[in-house]
């Protein structure tokens, strides 16, 4: 009996990974909205970011909140205020947009 419940407890657990997963590649919408010009031709960065690794930008910024959280002294309340000045600071340089 305890082999079942150990593993419908990972079974769950994996579901319970994919299911944040999805979320994160619905929920978050960033993108990279800085485009240089080099002459004549823009570059689009998220373009060749969508090419190689579709919503590769919202797994990084999850990813690195997940490390955030796991840091000494790191609660989930600076973390969320972190992401919030971070990210209004990157809007407003033009760096990223929705």
């Amino acid at each position: 009996m305890q082999h079942r419940l150990t593993a419908l407890t990972d079974a769950t657990t994996q579901l319970g990974v994919f299911m944040v997963g999805a979320l994160v590649a619905t929920m978050i919408n960033v993108k990279l909205a800085w485009a240089p010009m080099i002459g004549d031709v823009k570059l689009d960065f998220q373009n060749n970011l969508d090419m190689l690794l579709p919503r590769l930008l919202p797994a990084v910024i999850v990813l690195a909140i997940y490390w955030m959280l796991g840091k000494k002294n790191m609660t989930s309340t600076k973390a969320i205020f972190i992401v919030l000045f971070v990210s209004i600071a990157l809007s407003a340089l033009g760096v990223i947009s929705k």
